[in-house]
């Protein structure tokens, strides 16, 4: 069984839940064949880190435009005019939807899974106009969504929470569509070490993260209270902010700073106490890695959403203001009890999640003939 997972590398988390759901089918059946392609690299070879850059600009110094784009996709027609018979937006019949058939057709795939929802909305496209009927599964990346994740002749949706599949639901999806498996994360995460070694500890950790693009404070006055915090030691991972790891490194004897690593999983069983962005896949590594959660306040409109959820859910603190900063996260590190109950909360909604779904539904879909497949050129 041949599988292509399409994805894109904004902030690295659509391109990360790929890549462990590649990694989970490749646990499940290790004769399958996978392939993960990034759509600006399909579409845009030569432009496609020219789009990166630009999207990192945007987000940066940027998030009132990034927030506007968000809001319309939110609240669009979109969905409704894509139920009277196809999508008659321009943009989405050109180049990239004619990029995207030559890489299905050179690696002739039985199942598209798709981890960014400009990646579904072209599959869907596809498949509309050429008449193939492949199986589409969509796996959304956040607890809140936008109509660009929704698109007629997808199969299934896999999503994080209740809340998203209620969502999906008010939309028009059938609810036996709709899997809750949990935004993906890499086993390891799953793996916890005991709390007790980290709650005889007399030096507590902090873990800060700021996501694949390093957004963190730049204020100096932040770090220097860190710092400050007794019996405190606080790890930063900077991701590909260079200008920020140059800027902290060495400054403060009680902070570490780290670039971009693949070790964050150890970092995180170390931790009393994460301090990061609401990003869809952090939440979840820190949900498996049952790390209590205090998240900077959200200023993109999927993270406000997302740190809703936290917050609804008793899964986290969310930082009020970075100015004084240091009093509020001494009051969270000395309340055990309350770290105690997030733990407790991340523990019960990982129970509750489905995380055998994309593999059951694979199997449901291997047992399909592929002759039932049609498969037509795009005119």
């Amino acid at each position: 069984m041949k599988i292509l997972i399409l994805t894109g590398k904004f902030g690295m988390g659509h391109y990360s839940a790929a890549m462990t759901l590649a990694e989970q089918i490749q646990t499940f059946d290790p004769h399958m064949e996978i392939t993960v392609k990034d759509i600006y690299e399909i579409a845009y070879p030569e432009y496609c880190e020219m789009f990166y850059r630009s999207y990192m600009s945007l987000v940066s110094k940027g998030s009132k435009l990034y927030n506007f784009a968000y809001k319309k996709a939110v609240h669009s027609k979109f969905l409704k005019k894509k139920k009277t018979g196809g999508n008659k937006l321009q943009w989405q019949k050109g180049h990239m939807v004619h990029m995207l058939r030559k890489t299905i057709q050179e690696i002739n795939p039985d199942v598209i899974i798709s981890t960014y929802s400009l990646c579904a909305k072209l599959v869907a496209d596809y498949k509309w106009q050429s008449g193939d009927n492949i199986p589409l599964i969509t796996c959304i990346t956040d607890v809140s969504i936008h109509n660009v994740w929704i698109n007629p002749g997808t199969d299934i949706y896999l999503v994080g929470a209740h809340e998203t599949k209620e969502s999906l639901m008010e939309a028009g999806v059938p609810p036996e569509q709709i899997f809750i498996s949990g935004i993906p994360v890499k086993s390891v995460f799953g793996q916890t070490v005991s709390t007790e070694a980290i709650e005889d500890a007399k030096t507590k950790e902090i873990l800060i993260m700021g996501g694949g693009l390093g957004l963190l404070p730049r204020q100096n006055q932040f770090y220097q209270d860190l710092n400050s915090l007794p019996n405190v030691h606080t790890t930063i991972i900077v991701g590909k902010n260079e200008k920020l790891r140059k800027k902290l490194s060495g400054k403060y004897d009680h902070i570490s700073v780290i670039g971009y690593t693949d070790r964050v999983v150890d970092y995180m069983r170390q931790a009393d106490l994460l301090i990061s962005k609401a990003g869809g896949i952090t939440m979840f590594e820190a949900i498996h890695s049952q790390l209590p959660l205090l998240i900077f306040q959200p200023f993109l409109e999927q993270e406000i959403r997302n740190a809703h959820f936290l917050q609804e859910n008793g899964l986290a603190y969310v930082l009020q203001e970075q100015d004084g900063a240091a009093k509020q996260i001494a009051a969270i590190l000395m309340d055990d009890q309350g770290l105690a109950l997030i733990r407790e909360n991340m523990q019960r909604l990982c129970r509750s999640l489905d995380q055998e779904a994309l593999c059951r539904c694979l199997s449901k879909l291997s047992a399909s003939s592929r002759s039932g497949r049609t498969k037509q050129r795009i005119a």
